[in-house]
């Protein structure tokens, strides 16, 4: 009898679930098109942020975690990190304004984004400097350079409706943590003014810093790694090594996010896996290099959500322009 009344109280609170998404659907993220991702979403939200409903989930354990590029910015045709170590080389390096556009280089990191010698000279091009330098750095790069289709300065080509979920999480009372492979100092530069995600929740790949007293107290960031990489594996262990709970929403992109979406599922509560799908061609890109692993499994795993950028999303960044 026992089940038998639980099973009708679960039936009776997602017809309710239902019913409060139907009516709310018009005024919450109004960026996304009506359909089954859009009520999924909501859906899930009310159920854990809704302390009437069996599904709810406390506050402090409302935690839901995000990658950066490609999920929340353009990744295209590299990762912005990428154009940004480069545009420091061409600063650094005593040879014609040309000689890095036909270097291997600038062709590897054009097709695999961040590889292994990229990451070495963004050490080079990292270290020396003080936090605080850094980020002025960061930030007059994203400010002042045009990315090569849209048009945009690169601090507006993040993807408006994610930003919108992102506040209506925050609304809803969760705690939102942006989880990138990308270097966490460079990430920092853009979470508040972005997505309205504080500095101290962005986990990425971090330099080591070292404390200087003279003249004044600094710190300076050297050419060494924390293990492991923000990647793969890497991910869960950071989330657990900076948030230490298991996440109940990720949302992500690539293979580098399988780890991180799967983490989610042994929460032992109501969670939520979304897989943000570049099928854009018009208005923003249309790839699946490096999210082949990551299609297969969405498709294996009813619980995850793909959520298309041409069908779901009514605009892709927030000033609109003629793509090309």
């Amino acid at each position: 009898m026992s089940e038998l009344l639980l099973f009708i109280r679960l039936i009776t609170s997602f017809y309710l679930v239902l019913v409060f998404v139907s009516l709310q659907a018009n005024e919450c993220l109004l960026t996304w098109n009506d359909g089954f991702n859009k009520q999924a979403i909501l859906s899930f939200i009310e159920c854990v942020s809704n302390p009437q409903l069996e599904t709810f989930i406390p506050e402090q354990e409302r935690i839901a975690v995000i990658d950066h590029d490609g999920t929340l910015w353009c990744e295209k045709p590299h990762y912005t990190q990428v154009s940004y170590i480069l545009k420091k080389i061409e600063d650094l390096l005593p040879f014609p304004s040309d000689w890095l556009s036909n270097h291997p280089l600038k062709k590897a990191a054009t097709e695999q984004g961040i590889n292994h010698e990229l990451m070495e000279l963004s050490l080079v091009t990292h270290m020396g400097l003080t936090v605080e330098q850094l980020t002025q750095s960061v930030k007059e790069f994203m400010s002042q350079t045009v990315h090569p289709r849209f048009g945009l300065t690169y601090d507006k080509m993040v993807y408006q409706p994610m930003v919108e979920l992102i506040t209506l999480l925050h609304q809803k009372g969760f705690k939102v943590f942006i989880v990138s492979g990308g270097g966490i100092e460079f990430v920092r530069t853009i979470s508040e003014e972005a997505y309205q995600i504080p500095q101290e929740r962005v986990i990425g790949t971090s330099l080591q810093t070292w404390y200087i007293g003279e003249p004044t107290p600094h710190l300076i960031l050297v050419p060494l790694l924390v293990l492991p990489i923000n990647n793969g594996s890497g991910k869960p262990v950071n989330i657990q090594r900076h948030i230490g709970r298991i996440p109940v929403l990720a949302i992500g992109n690539s293979d580098g996010d399988i780890e991180m979406l799967s983490y989610v599922q042994q929460s032992h509560r109501l969670s939520l896996s979304i897989f943000i799908h570049h099928d854009d061609e018009e208005r923003e890109y249309c790839y699946d290099e490096g999210a082949t692993q990551l299609l297969k499994l969405v498709e294996e795993h009813p619980q995850w959500l793909k959520v298309s950028m041409k069908h779901d999303f009514k605009v892709i960044f927030p000033i609109q322009t003629n793509n090309r």
